[in-house]
């Protein structure tokens, strides 16, 4: 859809290589405008709240989502 809008030739590695960019520079402004890892928590109760269907919670520790976005 990119190139079909925009008259480009982008591949999927490049749109891929795009959205990693846009996730810097996001994460960059963010760190600028004061905000930290404990920001980018999710409340506790998806910790400890099973969700239906399969009554689960959410298991990723925080020392997982700060390797995230670490590619």
């Amino acid at each position: 859809m990119l190139n079909a809008f925009y008259g480009l030739n982008l591949t999927g590695d490049d749109v891929v290589a795009l959205g990693k960019q846009i996730l810097k520079t996001e994460s960059d402004f963010n760190t600028r405008a004061g905000f930290t890892p404990q920001d980018d928590r999710l409340p506790s109760y998806f910790k400890t709240e099973p969700v239906a269907p399969h009554n689960v919670t959410f298991q990723v520790t925080d020392e997982e989502l700060d390797q995230v976005f670490n590619w």
